[in-house]
């Protein structure tokens, strides 16, 4: 009788068993993922003007892609998010500032009249980005991606896990 109970109640045990396992993991990654507090104000300033941008062009690329349905709004929005925030990338990495959690790398400033033209490129391309359609955004949106990639494949260190910029 006791091996027929047990055997019942095996798929409940197991059932138990890996919510128990799921829900430590929810909490181990809530706590691994926690906000670690910023030494440097201009660095976590930094990485908030990035993700803005990130977000803003995911949107965007989102659209593009049919991952989410076109809205003439949004992408408008997204399109002034990346030219206001395009515009903040010079003044943003102006002073030499490193610690832990900036991905730029040394050579930003050492080889700045060329990293500001860059920024300068960004922005044009922000500018230019065509929000009337989901085609016309299509065809105007691989100017922005090359312009953050020409950018970040030379000044930006690779990212290390749960960073964005």
């Amino acid at each position: 009788m006791l091996k027929h109970l047990s055997a019942a109640h095996a798929p409940f045990t197991r059932f138990f068993g890996y919510g128990i396992v799921f829900g430590l993991s929810l909490v181990l990654g809530s706590v691994l993922m926690a906000k670690v507090p910023y030494e440097n104000e201009k660095i976590e300033a930094r990485v908030a003007l990035m993700n803005t941008q990130k977000t803003a062009l995911s949107v965007l690329t989102d659209m593009a892609s049919g991952r989410r349905a076109f809205n003439k709004r949004q992408a408008r929005d997204a399109k002034n998010t990346l030219i206001e925030t395009t515009k903040d990338i010079r003044p943003h990495f102006k002073h030499i500032e490193m610690d832990a959690h900036t991905l730029a790398r040394p050579n930003l400033w050492t080889n700045w009249e060329d990293f500001e033209l860059r920024a300068k490129n960004a922005q044009r391309a922000a500018k230019r980005l065509n929000p009337r359609s989901a085609d016309t955004l299509r065809q105007s949106l691989p100017a922005m991606i090359k312009g953050c990639h020409n950018c970040h494949e030379r000044y930006k260190l690779q990212d290390r896990e749960f960073t964005t910029h």
